[in-house]
C-alpha cells in the first residue's frame, strides 16, 4: 500500500523513463507526455484526495504501475504515425481533388452551422439557470430527445476532422475562402457541450489545435503561419474565458465559501490529476459489473457478461462518475477481461489503420484515422468517448472503415533534411 505521493512518484518515474526510452520515436506524441506529467505532478505537490470528497486512504502499487503501464501502451498507433511525421512531411492537395474539398466543406459548414443554431438557444438556456444546475439534473435535462438533437449533436462528433479540414483549406489559396467557416463550424462543439455544462468543448478543441498545427507546420507559408499565431492568441483568450465561466459557476459560486478554493482547484487542475486514484478505487471498490449497458450499448444481447449492476449517477460510490480514464471504464463493463480484451482491439486496430494507409501512402486517409484516434485517445484520459452512443459509435465505426476506399486527396513530400 502507498501514499497519494508515492503515487505520484511511480506513475512520473515510469512515465519519465518511457519517454526516454521512446522519444526516439516520438514527434506529435510528445504532447500526449506533456499531458501524463501534468496528471503526475499535482500528488508531489498537494493532498487531491479531500479536494475531490474522498476519503484519505493508501493505494495499491500492482493498480498504479497498470495505470501508468494502460496510458502509455495506448501510444502503440501514435508512434505508427510518428513514423509519417519523421519524414518532416509538407502536405498538399492534389489538384484534380480540389472541387471535391469545395464540395465536403460546404456540406461541413452546413451541417455544423444547423448544430450551431439548434444548440445556441439551449446554451444560452443553461447559462440563465445556472451550469451547476443543469450539470446536476443531467445531459439531457434541455435538450429535446428528437432526431433533431441526435443530427445536432452527431454532427460535432465530426470536430477532429472539422479541425483537420481547417488545416488542409490553409494549404491552398484555392480553399482559402473557406477557412474562417470551418473554424466557426468547429466551435459547435463548444457550443453543444455548454448546453449540458460540459467543458469538454474547450480543453479537447484547443488540443486539436495544437496538435494539427504540429503536423501541417511544414505545409504552411509564412504568412499563413502569422496569422494563424495572431488567431490563436485571440481563440486562446476566448476559450480560456469561455472555459473559466463555466467553471467559475460550476466549481467557486456553487460551493460555500470555507470550500470555494479546493472546489475550484478541484474543477481545474482536478480535471487531470484525478485518473490514477480513481482508477485504482475502480478496481478495488467496484465489485459489480455494468456489462454493455452504459458503453459500447450495441454489444449488450450480443455478447454476454456477468452484468449484476444498473449505470446510476445517484450510486452512493462517488468514483463511478469520476473521471478514471477509458480504461476504468473498460474494467467497468466485465472486469479485468473487458479491460485487456478492449484495450488490445483498440490498439490494434489503429495501429493497423494507420500502418496500412502510410503504406499505401494514402495521406489523406492516414489523417482521418489519426484524427479519430487522437481524439479518442486525449478525451481517453477522462472517458471513453468512443463507445458512448450507438448512433455515434456507428458513425465512427463507418468513417474508420471508409479510409480503405477513400480517394487519395493528398499528397506529401518528405523533407527527411529538415
Amino acid at each position: 500500500m502507498i501514499s497519494v505521493s508515492t503515487v505520484s512518484i511511480i506513475i512520473l518515474i515510469v512515465w519519465f523513463l518511457s519517454y526516454l526510452n521512446l522519444r526516439r520515436y516520438a514527434e506529435t506524441s510528445k504532447i500526449y507526455f506533456l499531458l501524463l506529467f501534468i496528471m503526475g505532478i499535482p500528488g508531489l505537490i498537494i493532498d487531491p484526495l479531500p479536494l475531490m470528497g474522498l476519503e484519505p486512504r493508501y493505494f495499491h502499487i500492482k493498480n498504479v504501475l497498470l495505470f501508468a503501464f494502460l496510458m502509455i501502451i495506448i501510444l502503440i498507433p501514435w508512434f505508427a504515425f510518428d513514423k509519417f511525421m519523421k519524414t518532416n512531411p509538407i502536405i498538399v492537395i492534389r489538384d484534380n481533388y480540389i472541387k471535391y474539398f469545395r464540395i465536403v466543406f460546404i456540406f461541413t459548414i452546413l451541417l455544423s452551422l444547423y448544430s450551431i443554431i439548434y444548440t445556441l438557444p439551449f446554451a444560452i438556456k443553461a447559462y440563465q439557470i445556472g451550469l451547476d444546475n443543469i450539470r446536476n439534473l443531467g445531459s439531457d435535462a434541455l435538450l429535446p430527445n428528437n432526431i433533431f438533437t441526435t443530427l445536432a449533436l452527431g454532427s460535432t462528433s465530426l470536430t477532429p476532422i472539422i479541425v483537420l479540414f481547417v488545416y488542409i483549406s490553409f494549404t491552398d489559396f484555392r480553399l482559402y475562402q473557406y477557412t474562417k467557416w470551418l473554424v466557426l463550424a468547429s466551435l459547435s462543439y463548444i457550443i453543444s457541450t455548454t448546453s449540458i455544462a460540459a467543458r469538454d468543448g474547450y480543453i479537447f478543441l484547443l488540443l486539436l489545435y495544437i496538435c494539427f498545427y504540429h503536423i501541417f507546420k511544414n505545409s504552411l507559408n509564412n504568412v499563413i503561419k502569422s496569422r494563424i499565431k495572431k488567431l490563436a492568441i485571440i481563440g486562446c483568450i476566448l476559450l480560456f474565458l469561455g472555459n473559466a465561466a463555466i467553471t467559475l459557476d460550476r466549481f467557486y459560486n456553487n460551493s460555500f465559501e470555507d470550500e470555494q478554493r479546493d472546489d475550484l482547484i478541484f474543477g481545474t487542475w482536478g480535471y487531470f490529476y484525478q485518473q490514477p486514484y480513481v482508477f485504482d478505487h475502480i478496481l478495488e471498490d467496484f465489485h459489480y459489473f455494468y456489462g454493455f449497458k452504459r458503453r459500447l450499448k450495441f454489444l449488450d444481447g450480443i455478447i454476454k457478461t456477468e452484468m449484476s449492476y444498473e449505470y446510476d449517477l445517484t450510486s452512493a460510490l462517488k468514483e463511478e462518475y469520476m473521471f478514471g480514464s477509458q480504461f476504468a471504464e473498460f474494467y467497468e463493463i466485465n472486469g479485468y477481461s473487458s479491460l485487456f480484451i478492449i484495450t488490445l482491439i483498440y490498439i490494434f486496430i489503429f495501429y493497423f489503420l494507420i500502418n496500412y494507409h502510410y503504406r499505401k501512402n494514402n495521406t489523406f486517409s492516414l489523417l482521418i484515422v489519426f484524427s479519430l484516434y487522437l481524439y479518442f485517445t486525449i478525451s481517453g484520459m477522462f472517458y471513453f468517448r468512443f463507445g458512448g452512443n450507438n448512433n455515434v459509435f456507428l458513425l465512427y465505426f463507418l468513417l474508420l472503415v471508409s479510409t480503405t476506399y477513400i480517394p487519395n486527396f493528398l499528397k506529401y513530400i518528405a523533407n527527411r533534411n529538415k
